[in-house]
């Protein structure tokens, strides 16, 4: 049981880790944004009739082609999501001091949910 407690107390710790460093990202990919646009607006006032419906255009164009690129990301997210509300209930399982037989009862169970769920967690089970 101590050993359980005390990777509830890791896990914290990880999630943090984990936050800071997605928080991290986010901040650079704005910041990439930010100059990726700033270069496009400078390169459209340059460009000879370049008109905001031209633009709308393009931009449709992208978004539209975009999709195939997106899904599977969208899908890794989702089971970034997933992964998180699983160990979330794990936490609070654990805090409720199961039996040995409720514990291999609940990795079992927690094993099957990763298979369906298309998540190889195995080494994660037995936390």
């Amino acid at each position: 049981m101590k050993t359980l407690l005390q990777l509830e107390k890791n896990n914290c710790n990880e999630n943090e880790i984990y936050l800071h460093f997605v928080e991290k990202q986010l901040h650079e990919l704005e910041y990439q944004l930010k100059q990726i646009e700033n270069q496009l607006n400078i390169k459209a006032n340059n460009f000879h009739g370049y008109t905001l419906s031209i633009r709308k255009m393009i931009e449709t164009y992208i978004e539209q082609h975009l999709q195939s690129f997106r899904m599977p990301i969208e899908h890794q997210i989702d089971l970034i999501h997933c992964d998180y509300q699983i160990r979330a209930l794990k936490i609070e399982y654990f805090r409720h001091n199961p039996t040995t037989h409720q514990v291999s009862y609940f990795i079992s169970f927690s094993f099957l949910l990763s298979i369906i769920l298309g998540t190889n967690n195995e080494t994660n089970m037995s936390k």
